[in-house]
């Protein structure tokens, strides 16, 4: 592969400006989502309902045990003896109060996410002593657990550096509260459109690990079902994604895009000829300099936003779109 191919004179003449579309920064942060629950809640549960879709804008959902049970959104002039955590409204639940629509405000109440999580927190308290418990889970599967014991208010925590689809809130005292829900989103994202190769195989990105600024290794982006035997590298960006064409397929990175050192895919020897190859680098270890190239400062400052993408050979194409293309990783550098 010449060594030419990529440079940034290159990529800029291939890539028309007017159809560049950045949507974020090189120092977005990965954000939070907050819910404080100050809806306006009244005194007392008969002039309430059980909330369900009320944070639906913000990727949340709520749901009971039932179609008429779960908790409420109260202010606190309602006599749980403890003042809101923020503002003037909570999350509330009591075992023998009724609400408008005939329900009970009881749990467990359950949150189910339009995006991964890999952190919830949120505040838990009650004029009297109680034990909540926020159980976190994959699609059915039980990933993360944290219980308190408290009276007045204390933080709930989960972690689950894999990622999560649902909370669930249980206690088993006769009421409790809850304030000041926030959760983060899982860093690491896919989007955009990979280029089928010659052969009918559609590449695919992944990564395994977690992206750091200071670990110097241990995060590894990785190509697969693309072809055997072939030279490539990982484009990236830290100004955003695009949505191009290039070579056949779609650029997916915003300008000025840059490049890994070179890998090769592996798989089955020659002369077979088929789509068990595998790209691979650590960009953890490729943003400290371990695996030489010339990485972007940024790659190593917490918050920053990188696209990338695999390209490659594909020799089963006329020049020039003799590549391959998979489709593009979004991640948020930690710590």
């Amino acid at each position: 592969m010449r060594s030419s191919l990529f440079q940034s004179s290159l990529l800029r003449r291939s890539i028309p400006t007017a159809l560049v579309l950045a949507l974020v920064g090189s120092a977005a942060q990965a954000q939070s989502i907050d819910v404080d629950f100050e809806l306006g809640g009244g005194c007392v549960f008969f002039g309430t309902t059980p909330i369900r879709e009320e944070y639906a804008l913000k990727g949340m959902h709520f749901s009971g045990p039932s179609a008429l049970d779960g908790g409420a959104i109260l202010d606190q002039c309602s006599n749980f003896g403890i003042n809101a955590h923020s503002g003037t409204s909570f999350l509330a639940f009591n075992t023998i109060s009724q609400m408008s629509n005939g329900g009970t405000p009881i749990g467990p109440e359950r949150v189910h996410f339009d995006q991964r999580i890999t952190q919830a927190r949120v505040w838990v308290g009650d004029g009297s002593v109680v034990s909540v418990t926020m159980d976190a889970f994959d699609g059915v599967f039980l990933v993360g657990s944290s219980s308190v014991q408290t009276q007045n208010w204390a933080q709930l925590v989960v972690n689950v550096p894999g990622g999560f689809t649902d909370i669930v809130f249980s206690s088993n005292a006769a009421d409790f509260l809850l304030d000041d829900l926030s959760v983060t989103p899982a860093s690491v994202v896919t989007y955009c459109t990979a280029k089928v190769n010659s052969l009918g195989c559609t590449p695919a990105i992944g990564s395994s690990g977690g992206p750091s600024a200071s670990a110097g290794a241990g995060f590894v982006v990785s190509g697969s079902n693309v072809r055997n035997q072939k030279p490539g590298l990982l484009l990236y960006s830290v100004t955003g994604r695009a949505a191009s064409p290039f070579q056949g397929g779609t650029l997916c990175l915003a300008a000025p895009v840059r490049r890994s050192t070179a890998t090769n895919s592996g798989g089955t020897a020659l002369p077979a000829s088929d789509c068990s190859g595998v790209y691979a680098i650590d960009m953890n270890a490729f943003a400290v300099g371990a695996l030489g190239g010339h990485p972007v400062p940024a790659l190593t400052v917490v918050g920053t936003l990188v696209d990338c993408q695999f390209w490659g050979r594909d020799p089963g194409f006329p020049a020039p779109m003799n590549s391959t293309l998979t489709n593009a990783l979004e991640y948020v550098i930690g710590v």
